[in-house]
């Protein structure tokens, strides 16, 4: 069934790619008597279905008299080359006209001469009359101003020509008609513009610097291009982030770019979910993030408030919240893709940011003209240094006995935290076209939380959490020709977490439960990008070996009832191999289309997939995009959900020794993007479905009194529809932010609930989020505003057998954050003040039921989670260089 879908997926994109491939013959009816060329072409045109480029000063000093009856356009023109000075030639969906190629000249005046005596006559050369427009092959490449990074997806505008967008070597490439001095207009998020005019000569590859923006141009720039702003660029799947931006917005940790992606909408973090950041329903894991081609598959940390996402190491950050192309390795529900500064190659820079939870330096050396290093390092402070800050975010848990109206009984004690994280990278460029970057990353992060209530009997749960992973990679990339570039990564990542919780009635430990998830894995994959005139050419191939390790126990000591708890273990190797190709085709200015297929074999189950993807694009106008966006997706590594008896939650990373258990999902996007003036308007429908999505349930049985329980992978899917909105307008002073969602999140799980869909815990139907920015004579204030309908919970009386869902009450949250920034001779200072909650609203993250045993009794308890109280931080960040 799969295969015949794939079949007519396929059929259906090469259908559609040959019949736009064919050139548009227009028929041409008029008559003319001695009136301007450019009149008559003007004309021509008004229909929209014939686009002409041609130097209007020039065309408007030739008379024309004809008349033509149903002429094919390219027969017309024909006839007008034969009959007038000019020359045509089909471009990119427009004919091209320009002068004839013969150059009028001006000879030489007769010399006199006198037969007596006669002078020597000197031949003057001739002179053309106007310097003679032809079509020149521009090419380019666009650079960082300070370490020399090649800049992807960078927009170029040409006047005469077509916009273009740079390539994943900063390479930009266009035919254009001109005398050969051309203006170009190059912007970038995180850049400042460029507006400049240069000369072409030959095949010239002429390179364009962009100077990168600092938080001293966000206060004093009086302009709207370097102000807080999303992008969407030539690829409608990925949205650009400038990392300056994180910093602005009210936060615990001024450079978490998640704070900046949460700000979009379809996407949830720091209170707004018990799991890390989702995408449009999906949980953490379906969204994969790569820092410098490594993947980081625990990217939160200190109770899932944080992230590890840091701007202040990033040099540019690309999001996608589905249906991105295959050159990209990812989730099931999208990709984060982030690549770390390069040090400059001028001046050494050190920077040092500190709050109340944390401290990290940025230094950023060059080791000569070639060899540049940069190095990040964060470590916490509360370990040493607790405050009220620590003390919110790990005590704000209500503890309850359970009935109708619950009694808070219950306290958390003893929290501790700890973590540190580093970045690294080394740069080696041999030359302008090549180089070689090594990378490494490291995170280690300890949490640990008591709960204590006071019943009739004292009980106490403590959980410990610790995770450890690093990773490396080695990247080569190299740019032969302006048209063809490639490149070769081999990653290696590990990641090894282990969880605890033990619960006790005074000294008598009651039940034990230890998960222990282990996984590491080595990447190489080599892909190349050609573009032509028409077309560009995506393809590449992929190795992956993974191992991983999962073990559960529980030990059970309650006297009031005998349970008997089965250990739980998997272990697997895989190897997996693929390959892909895709096609772009950009025939008509107005209309593109993408279109391939990646081929994946696993030679440890032997099991061969298929993944379709393709795309079509409409640019009606200028700054207008409209495209649909399709894809078959697989993620192996999945972090799944353990649900115990009482179907309270604990997260695993799975990857089972059966590869039917691989997650699949089937993306459909709708989009209309219009980004202008400072205006900027993106609407997005979806629909995604995931199917063999491995959730690890309890199940019980009785024997003699006797409870056995034991886990089972149980295979799940998951439907996901919604609307995205999001509308932003970019002032010299003022930013204004406005996203909308509108979603429903549902899932089904054989053999439980009796195979009935459910809520999804992640399930919002409204989310609404406000941004406002205003910046003036280096100061910065900016606010943000959060609303989002409550979330779906598993009341006391749900079972395996049959699920009972309540919803929590609506989330609502203001945070305000004010900033001033000054220099002090070669240092930049900024001191700033974020106040979180500011109306102390109670916002439920999670709801949770336990059951308390002793040997004489039970109690039922509610854990209910809620997000930050009321909560000021303070930070302050120098910057030398």
């Amino acid at each position: 069934m799969q295969i015949k879908h794939s079949l007519r997926y396929f059929l259906f994109l090469l259908f559609f790619s040959f019949s736009i491939c064919l050139k548009a013959q227009e028929k041409v009816t008029i008559t003319v008597s001695e009136q301007p060329l450019n009149t008559v072409l003007n004309k021509l045109s008004e229909n929209g279905k014939i686009r002409f480029a041609f130097d209007n000063d020039y065309f408007k000093g030739i008379k024309v008299t004809f008349s033509v009856t149903d002429m094919e356009i390219e027969k017309f023109l024909g006839f007008m080359a034969r009959e007038y000075p000019m020359a045509y030639k089909y471009i990119g969906g427009t004919w091209v006209l320009f002068r004839a190629e013969k150059p009028v000249t001006v000879l030489p005046k007769p010399v006199a001469t006198v037969k007596k005596e006669p002078e020597l006559v000197i031949k003057k050369k001739e002179v053309p009359a106007y310097i003679q427009p032809r079509i020149y092959y521009f090419q380019g490449r666009v650079v960082d101003a300070n370490s020399g990074d090649a800049l992807k997806y960078c927009s170029v505008a040409i006047p005469g020509g077509k916009s273009v967008i740079t390539d994943e070597s900063g390479v930009f490439y266009s035919e254009i008609v001109s005398t050969g001095r051309v203006g170009i207009k190059v912007g970038h998020l995180g850049y400042l513009p460029l507006d400049t005019v240069v000369d072409i000569v030959g095949k010239q590859n002429i390179q364009l610097t962009l100077q990168p923006v600092s938080l001293i141009n966000y206060f004093e720039a009086n302009t709207r291009n370097v102000k807080f702003q999303l992008g969407f660029h030539e690829k409608p799947e990925f949205i650009a982030f400038n990392g300056n931006a994180s910093a602005i917005i009210p936060s615990l940790f001024p450079n978490d770019m998640v704070n900046l992606y949460a700000a979009y909408p379809g996407v949830m973090y720091q209170g707004m979910s018990p799991q890390g950041m989702q995408v449009r329903g999906g949980n953490q894991s379906e969204v994969v993030s790569y820092i410098g081609q490594i993947p980081l598959f625990e990217p939160n940390f200190l109770f899932g408030n944080q992230s590890l996402l840091n701007s202040a190491i990033l040099q540019q950050s690309y999001f996608s919240r589905g249906g991105y192309g295959l050159e990209y390795s990812g989730g099931i529900a999208g990709t984060v893709q982030n690549e770390i500064k390069t040090g400059q190659n001028t001046r050494p820079v050190v920077e040092l940011d500190a709050n109340l939870l944390d401290a990290s330096l940025l230094t950023m050396l060059p080791l000569g003209e070639k060899v540049s290093i940069s190095a990040f390092f964060r470590k916490s402070l509360i370990e040493y240094w607790p405050n009220f800050l620590f003390k919110n975010l790990s005590e704000n848990v209500g503890l309850a006995s359970y009935s109708e109206n619950p009694v808070i009984n219950g306290s958390i004690e003893k929290p501790e935290a700890s973590y540190l994280d580093f970045n690294l990278k080394l740069s080696i460029k041999p030359s302008a076209n090549h180089e070689i970057a090594i990378t490494a990353i490291g995170n280690q992060n300890a949490e640990s939380r008591s709960f204590a209530w006071t019943l009739p009997d004292s009980f106490n749960e403590t959980k410990n959490n610790t995770v450890l992973q690093y990773g490396g990679s080695l990247n080569w990339s190299a740019l032969f020709n302006p048209n063809w570039s490639s490149s070769v990564n081999v990653s290696y990542y590990s990641l090894d977490k282990k969880g605890s919780s033990v619960f006790s009635s005074g000294e008598t430990v009651i039940n034990n439960v230890v998960d222990e998830n282990s996984l590491s894995g080595l990447n190489i994959r080599w892909q190349s990008v050609i573009e032509q005139n028409i077309i560009t050419h995506y393809f590449g191939t992929a190795y992956h070996w993974s191992h991983f390790n999962y073990n559960f126990f529980e030990n059970d000591f309650s006297a009031w009832k005998s349970m008997n708890v089965l250990p739980f273990g998997i272990s697997t190797i895989n190897h997996v191999a693929d390959i892909y190709y895709q096609g772009r085709l950009n025939i008509l200015p107005w209309l593109r289309i993408k279109a391939g297929a990646k081929a994946r074999y696993n030679f440890t189950v032997h099991d061969f997939q298929v993944l379709p993807n393709g795309s079509v694009e409409f640019l009606p106008a200028d700054g207008v995009r409209i495209y649909y966006l399709t894809g078959r997706y697989l993620q192996e590594l999945y972090r799944s959900t353990r649900f115990d008896t009482g179907l309270n939650r604990t997260t695993v990373w799975i990857l089972p020794d059966n590869g039917t258990f691989f997650s699949k999902s089937y993306q459909n996007i709708a989009g209309l993007n219009y980004d202008r003036g400072g205006f900027l308007l993106n609407i997005e429908a979806y629909a995604k479905t995931v199917d063999d999505r491995p959730l690890l349930f309890a199940r019980s049985n009785y024997t003699n009194d006797v409870e056995n329980v034991s886990y089972q992978i149980q295979k799940g899917t998951s439907t996901s529809i919604g609307v995205d909105f999001f509308a932003q307008y970019r002032h010299s002073v003022f930013s204004h932010s406005l996203a909308y969602s509108l979603g429903r999140n549902s899932e089904a799980v054989n053999s439980v609930n009796s195979g009935n869909s459910f809520w999804s815990l992640t399930d919002r139907l409204h989310v609404v989020k406000i941004s406002e920015l205003v910046s003036y004579k280096g100061w910065m204030a900016s606010l943000n505003w959060n609303f989002a309908t409550g979330i779906p919970y598993f009341t006391l009386s749900s079972t395996t057998s049959e699920f009972f869902q309540g919803r929590s009450s609506a989330y609502s949250r203001l945070d305000i954050s004010i900033m001033k920034q000054f220099k002090v001779k070669s240092a930049r200072i900024q001191l700033g003040l974020s106040v979180l909650n500011l109306l102390d609203n109670r916002n439920v993250n999670n709801i949770e039921f336990s059951t308390l045993r002793t040997a004489n009794s039970s109690f039922d308890v509610q854990k209910t989670f809620y997000d930050l109280p009321f909560s000021p931080q303070a930070f302050v960040s120098v910057r030398f260089e």
